[in-house]
Order: structure tokens, then C-alpha cells, then sequence
């Protein structure tokens, strides 16, 4: 990420990269596959995380550092293939969210596959955002 932002490498290498790399998401249990996912500004979210410490500061600035944190590991591309679909339609990721490096992938074709990619700009209105 940080060779993104420092313009080293071009978007489809960053989707590529993340495509391969081992994430972190929060389940409801240790028992469940179910992930939890969050909404900002009425868009549903699945926040993911590149490392425990990404996720534990995020825990932390939500105000919930205390509580146990149920995770399962999977790569971007079954974060973005297998798990996405299976999540309410118009769910984006947001990777390392509240940190330095964190990066919003809107389920937009080019990121998610056709199934499952919204017309965003429409989407946004729809919800009053824009």
C-alpha cells in the first residue's frame, strides 16, 4: 500500500497484489463463517485487514479494544470472489480501515466481477450521498 501511495505502482498492480495476500476478517464467532461488515454513510462495508495490528487498532478506535475478536484468514481473491457474494449486493471492502494506509474498494467492475459490480455514481444518489 505504501507504494501505492508514494505512486510506485499503478492501481492494477495494488489488485493484483491484494489478490494474492493473506486478509483478516472479523466473524460473528469462533463457530461461524459469517463476517461482519459495517455501514458508512448507508454503503455497506466489509472491512479487512492485512495484519493483526491493523485490526486491533481498529478495534481500538471503534472503542471495542477490550472485547475478543473472533477472525478467519482468507486471500483478496476469495475475499473479493467467494465472500463478497455472499454479502448484502452493494458491499465494498475497505482494507486497513482507520489507518495510515487504508484503501476503499467500491464493488465497481474492474474490482468485483460483473455479477457483482454497481453502478456506483447511481448508487450514491439512490442513498442520498451525493
Amino acid at each position: 500500500m505504501a507504494r501505492f501511495v508514494r505512486g510506485e505502482i499503478d492501481f492494477d498492480e495494488v489488485l493484483a497484489a491484494l489478490h494474492a495476500a493473506p486478509l483478516l476478517v472479523e466473524r460473528t464467532s469462533a463457530e461461524s463463517h459469517q463476517v461482519l461488515s459495517v455501514r458508512y454513510q448507508g454503503m455497506p462495508w466489509l472491512p479487512a485487514f492485512a495484519t493483526v495490528e491493523h485490526l486491533a487498532a481498529w478495534k481500538q478506535l471503534c472503542g471495542q479494544g477490550s472485547r475478543p475478536v473472533h477472525t478467519g484468514e482468507l486471500t483478496g481473491h476469495q475475499l473479493l470472489h467467494e465472500c463478497l457474494p455472499q454479502l448484502e449486493p452493494g458491499t465494498g471492502v475497505i482494507l486497513n480501515p482507520g489507518s495510515d494506509l487504508s484503501l476503499a474498494l467500491p464493488p465497481v467492475a474492474g474490482i468485483v466481477g460483473p455479477e457483482l459490480a454497481v453502478d456506483y455514481e447511481n448508487l450514491l444518489k439512490a442513498e442520498g450521498v451525493r
